[in-house]
């Protein structure tokens, strides 16, 4: 009866939930085209119950997706409530909209503006728009309900033909196609001159088949496919925006490639218009506005991107950058603020490798801040620590430790990215330093002029990632030249990773032909000339 792709767990693919005679299938995408069925772990609707529409969005406004769907049943109009970690609970609205408890096609609309979704219901009982109110997120209250047709429809499609910045309806019924032209708040009234002949389709699509700017029709008759194309409705202006999630040649693997299921928000002085991306292009009328304050688009994964004041008339095409990463450190050098490093790696509070599964972490690191990298300020030291992406620090104490050393000697920290076992507080005092005579990888690629000096310059083994965090395993062999029987070798590696995420490892420990990432490891030759992690 009805199909839905959407991002369950928010791990960054498209799941699927179904409907048929046998009730509700929630099915986890397990990254390699095949699907788990998981949905003992939600609360579904009773099994003789199945739903003829089903719509992705964040309902009740608490940043995850949740589903409204409805069905042929009586009171079958409902939320499937979003509870996380790949589950849903089944909370039935027929006690708030009874005339449509039964509808067989849902829109999303927010019609009078205030920040909280309506719908648009069609069915046996003709159409009608079902207002809500959300004051607190979680929380969604019902506020009218307004019939606009008492004519029987099995489809109903949300639009904006005129690019007027208010929502148009198209349903599909025994009589044919209809528009009822969008009025706000006051709902929608009949658009009886839209069409050129009365139609009567199988089955119709909404896009911009010309590309001018304004919304066309195509319907599928007895006689093939037809084009209705949209005459005027460019006269007002318009925004097609693209969004695109994961990049195909390098995959961030947070946000599925056409951010299916993100929010879109539109602000133009006090008008607000709220879309959810359902395909790749979403369309929005501007009316008289000929650069809107700002397009928002709050991702699948729940970080906002914004484009300030685009300009009207265009596509817009947006890309999803970084979002998330550890506070960063900035010290005064004399002349300038300038960013050091970024800090807080070891305690990643929260931090699934899996599902359910916490990887560790330790609530103290020591960083190395050379001499030259700080001078006074009208005689302080003054660092600067910011959060500027997604991450939020913790922290309870600050503080410099001095380290006074000879010039001859180089002072390093043992900080690693880890648990406390591997990280304890130790400084490393360096006298005569050794570079490696040779350093090939796995393909015979010699990094050893990268590797001689901490430059910018870095040595990259791998050929391509998998996903962000992961690629396909790799190694560096150092070849320390002759050593004179020395009392003690220690290896000092400068470098950066770019990690996942929880989002990121779940997906990945859903996908059996992928192993989890690993911490790069250390391994010498025993006696035997066998390789040993160390």
């Amino acid at each position: 009866r009805a199909v839905l792709p959407i991002d369950i767990e928010h791990d960054g693919d498209l799941d699927l939930v179904t409907s048929s005679a046998e009730g509700i299938r929630v099915w986890s995408n397990r990254g390699n085209m095949s699907f788990d069925n998981i949905s003992e772990f939600s609360v579904l609707p009773p099994a003789d119950v199945s739903m003829a529409t089903m719509v992705a969005v964040d309902w009740d406004r608490d940043v995850d997706l949740d589903i409204v769907a409805s069905g042929p049943q009586a009171d079958s109009l409902g939320v499937l409530e979003n509870v996380r970690h790949g589950q849903f609970r089944w909370r039935p609205l027929g006690d708030e909209f009874t005339k449509f408890a039964s509808a067989s096609s849902l829109s999303l609309v927010d019609a009078d503006s205030n920040v909280s979704w309506d719908l648009v219901a069609v069915g046996e009982s003709g159409a009608a728009l079902l207002q809500t109110a959300t004051p607190l997120p979680g929380t969604v209250r019902a506020l009218a309900e307004k019939s606009f047709s008492e004519q029987a429809a099995r489809r109903g499609v949300t639009v904006d033909f005129d690019n007027d910045s208010f929502t148009d309806i198209v349903t599909l019924g025994d009589d044919g196609l209809r528009v009822f032209r969008g009025r706000g708040s006051a709902g929608f009234v009949p658009f009886d001159g839209a069409l050129p002949e009365p139609i009567s389709p199988a089955a119709f699509d909404v896009a911009d088949l010309d590309a001018d700017g304004d919304l066309d029709l195509a319907v599928a008759t007895g006689g093939g496919i037809q084009w209705l194309l949209n005459d005027g409705g460019n006269r007002n202006h318009w925004i097609d925006l693209r969004v695109r999630g994961i990049d195909p040649l390098s995959p961030s693997g947070r946000v599925n490639h056409f951010a299916i299921g993100s929010l879109v928000e539109v602000r133009s002085g006090l008008r607000y218009q709220p879309f959810v991306i359902s395909q790749p292009t979403t369309h929005v009328g501007l009316g008289r506005v000929e650069q809107p304050d700002l397009v928002r688009v709050t991702l699948t994964n729940g970080i906002p991107q914004v484009v300030l004041q685009p300009q009207a008339d265009q596509v817009v095409f947006e890309k999803m950058i970084l979002k998330g990463s550890c506070p960063f450190a900035y010290t005064w050098i004399g002349e300038r603020f300038e960013f050091f490093t970024d800090l807080l790696w070891a305690a990643p509070l929260g931090l699934q490798s899996a599902e359910g599964v916490l990887a560790p972490s330790r609530p103290w690191e020591y960083l190395l801040l050379p001499g030259d990298r700080l001078a006074a300020k009208d005689g302080e030291y003054v660092l600067q620590v910011t959060e500027e992406l997604w991450e939020a620090g913790y922290f309870d104490q600050i503080e410099l430790i001095a380290v006074d050393h000879p010039s001859d000697v180089a002072i390093y920290s043992n900080e690693k990215v880890g648990p406390p076992s591997i990280a304890e507080f130790q400084l490393h005092a360096v006298r005569q330093p050794h570079r490696t005579v040779r350093a090939n990888d796995q393909a015979g690629r010699d990094w050893s002029a990268a590797l001689a000096e901490r430059d910018g310059r870095y040595a990259a083994a791998f050929d391509g990632r998998i996903r962000q965090g992961l690629t396909e395993p790799t190694y560096i062999e150092l070849d320390l030249g002759q050593l004179d029987s020395p009392e003690r070798i220690t290896l000092f590696l400068t470098g950066w990773i770019q990690p996942g995420d929880t989002s990121l490892n779940i997906a990945l420990s859903q996908d059996p032909r992928l192993e989890a990432a690993r911490y790069p490891s250390i391994q010498t030759p025993d006696v035997d000339g066998n390789w040993r992690e160390t």
